[in-house]
């Protein structure tokens, strides 16, 4: 079983360290867990694994993907040769002190509200390998006795799925807790007789972040009408499901929605968007996200303490869904100049920890013509928790961090935008000004809950695939009317270069291809969507 720096066994689920009840739905029991990293719950998994391949299964859910945070003997000799494989004896003298082939105990979990030092970063990075290794055991013995083997773990930490399970097949989002529930959808939260406060449940974060990864896991989430207990005013309705089902195709493409098997209720809606999806799989494979705005999410920032930064960028997403804007996440390790070119707009949010190289592709990117607004403050450590050096943040930036105050400044050939606004759609305006245009394909005032994603194919610009999805959708057991959208004018900005050469829309809900007429207008394509309830899918070819 997983151990505690003193060697008493770890409870999973069970008393907490801050609190003297139990879990409730286990009391008066206790949970534990076992060590990914001791030989024998090894072996005895590779057995399990194999057996579940032999009798013809086409691979395993593991609950409680990511669960390790074990100080045995195995983990703390593993740790020695993670260490070791990654700094040099002179890094490993500066960082933890020792000399030589002196050991370097897994640091412990720092006392609520207690500094991160590097070693808690680095044990955490371990733990986090720890499950890497542990998800590549389990298909590598599997496949032993089968073709393939599909992992499908329980974990939907952004810094887990980065890093621990990119190369599984899926990973669970078990979105339980929200005040509004968390199924997709609209929530009419009565205040007083017939005033209501609408709220928009979505996942655009997971299912974007997750295809952000760029590697071979997928997001599948599952979702509640309220935790513990479901109310009827949130929970999943036939035309709500659909939602689901299309939120995570038009922003996860490849990714899925658990819908619960309840046959007589959502048979129906499952059977109509798999025979969608099926019919248009070339929309669907193959293509990667199209956007004019790169956020970075950077999300082992979480590892240093600064927990700040994912609210940002969450909070941050839903201003640019809201406001109508093309925007992709760019992750840690593929924050580069040759990535950030794609974008005609790079957003670093909030990020205190980054690497020199990342600051200098985020340099270059400037240079070249690009346009980065740093909101908060530029990063002050590299990710071993020292303070950068001087001219490590450019130097303009650097100059505009310092006033304290809104700002930008030319450099080479782009600029430097630096903004202290909360995330909320006040910064559309500002990116919008950075940006020197406007950024929005459709009219808010219009358009209201209606939500956009498109994708392109990487090999060629033959098109782009625009998804429209209504979350004006209501949820609850009796919802009210869907809230159809009229004469949607989408305004889509192409690579340089390219015409629209047609449109075509299909959606669940007809049957058969539309055609729009579509104008350019400088170097976007405008055409006008005449209706939408849930779900439209839109190629628009180019030549």
């Amino acid at each position: 079983m997983q151990r505690n720096p003193d060697g008493s066994m770890k409870s999973t689920y069970g008393i907490k360290p801050d609190q003297d009840d139990f879990y409730p739905p286990y009391e008066p029991n206790m949970r534990y867990a076992t060590c990914v990293n001791n030989p024998g719950w090894r072996a005895w998994l590779d057995t399990v694994a194999q057996q579940v391949a032999r009798v013809g299964y086409d691979g395993a859910f593991i609950d409680n993907g990511c669960t390790q945070e074990c100080y045995c003997e195995f983990c703390q000799a593993k740790y020695q040769d993670f260490l070791r494989a990654k700094y040099s004896a002179a890094e490993m003298s500066e960082l933890f002190g020792v000399k030589g082939d002196e050991r370097v105990p897994l640091t412990p979990k720092p006392e609520r509200g207690g500094a991160t030092t590097v070693g808690w970063a680095e044990t955490q990075r371990f733990f986090i390998e720890s499950i890497h290794q542990h998800e590549l055991a389990i298909r590598k013995a599997a496949e032993e006795v089968g073709e393939q083997f599909l992992l499908f773990p329980n974990a939907g930490r952004p810094r887990y799925i980065k890093s621990a399970l990119h190369e599984c097949d899926y990973a669970m989002f078990e979105l339980s807790h929200g005040d509004y529930g968390s199924n997709p959808g609209l929530v009419k939260s009565r205040i007083v007789e017939d005033i209501h406060l609408r709220v928009h449940n979505d996942h655009a974060f997971e299912y974007k972040y997750v295809q952000a990864v760029r590697a071979r896991v997928r997001a599948l989430c599952l979702t509640r009408g309220g935790y513990p207990k479901s109310l009827p005013a949130l929970a999943l309705n036939e035309d709500t499901a659909r939602l689901a089902m299309a939120e995570s195709a038009a922003f996860g493409s490849g990714a899925g929605f658990l819908v619960r098997p309840d046959w007589g209720r959502f048979g129906e809606p499952m059977a109509e968007y798999r025979g969608f999806f099926e019919e248009h799989a070339a929309q669907y494979a193959g293509l990667v996200p199209y956007a004019q705005v790169g956020m970075a999410v950077f999300a082992d920032q979480a590892i240093y303490g600064h927990s700040a930064h994912l609210a940002t960028t969450k909070a941050l997403t839903q201003a640019m869904l809201q406001g109508h804007v093309l925007f992709d996440y760019v992750l840690e390790h593929r924050f580069t100049a040759d990535n950030l070119r794609e974008f005609d707009l790079v957003v670093l949010p909030d990020v205190r920890f980054a690497t020199v190289e990342q600051m200098e592709a985020l340099a270059e990117y400037v240079a070249g013509g690009g346009v980065a607004i740093v909101m908060g403050q530029p990063p002050t450590h590299d990710l071993q928790m020292r303070p950068l050096a001087k001219g490590v943040v450019p130097a303009k930036l650097a100059a505009l961090a310092a006033t304290g105050q809104p700002g930008a400044a030319s450099d080479g050939q782009g600029r430097w935008a630096f903004l202290t606004t909360a995330p909320d759609m006040a910064v559309i305006e500002a990116l919008e000004q950075a940006a020197g245009r406007p950024l929005a394909i459709m009219e808010a005032e219009v358009s209201g809950a209606a939500r956009a994603n498109a994708f392109i194919r990487p090999e060629g610009d033959a098109e782009i695939i625009v998804h429209l999805l209504n979350y004006d959708t209501p949820l609850g057991a009796l919802p009210d009317t869907i809230d159809v959208k009229e004469d949607l004018t989408i305004t889509l900005p192409l690579p340089e270069g390219a015409q629209a050469t047609g449109v075509t829309a299909w959606s669940p809900d007809r049957e058969g291809a539309m055609d729009i007429p579509v104008r350019m207008d400088g170097g976007a394509a405008v055409f006008t969507v005449p209706s939408l309830r849930i779900y439209e899918m839109i190629r628009v070819e180019l030549g």
